[in-house]
């Protein structure tokens, strides 16, 4: 998994089918987010629609092979810029100058963001990925989230503990609306090894 995300995830989300915000996506962006004006709004990118009904036109470019790992790394960044945007507010500008993670959402407000889960289940729906293979990277997954993800978190936003963004992530009531095996599998180990970690106190 950490040889995929850093090697081929950055050249494959660009192969996504982003456009910038317009006026009015990033008007209604400020004036939910008002601490979005200090993150460099100008250069937001969206992808996908009401229900990701383009998913297929948006993983084209993405080979069979790769699509469970390019799906799970996009729920990861999508679902911590999410997060981070919607309950840190205070955070969110430092994170967005050094990610630029594309908003995922529909059109044409760009906001209320889509939900992450559909990242997962929408493609398996839609036979564009096999949710039964894609279940052997669900526990690397989310081991390396959880280690690579805190760690990056803690070095870039020293003033905010990770664990309060995974616990947020974990319990973000929009994944009970999950479908699908992926999604679902995604879930269940998420906050299992979630809750695993705060009992053997590996958290930060």
């Amino acid at each position: 998994m950490q040889h995929y995300f850093h090697r081929r995830f950055p050249l494959q989300i660009q192969r996504l089918n982003l456009r910038p915000a317009d006026d009015a996506e990033v008007c209604a962006l400020l004036r939910n987010r008002p601490h979005a004006a200090q993150a460099h709004e100008d250069r937001l990118l969206f992808f996908g629609s009401l229900n990701w009904a383009n998913a297929e036109a948006d993983l084209t470019g993405v080979p069979m092979t790769d699509r469970p790992q390019f799906l799970l790394s996009l729920f990861m960044l999508v679902a911590t810029d999410q997060t981070l945007q919607m309950r840190f507010d205070g955070a969110y500008p430092r994170w967005r100058q050094l990610t630029y993670i594309p908003k995922f959402g529909p059109t044409p407000q760009g906001l209320p963001d889509a939900n992450p889960y559909e990242l997962l289940w929408v493609p398996e729906r839609e036979r564009l990925v096999d949710g039964e293979f894609a279940l052997i990277f669900v526990n690397e997954f989310v081991e390396f989230m959880f280690e690579q993800l805190g760690r990056f978190l803690g070095e870039v936003l020293p003033e905010l503990p990770p664990s309060r963004v995974f616990d947020c992530i974990v319990d973000d009531p929009r994944a009970a609306a999950a479908h699908g095996v992926l999604a679902t599998a995604v879930r269940a180990e998420l906050a299992h090894v979630w809750r695993q970690r705060l009992r053997e106190k590996r958290v930060a």
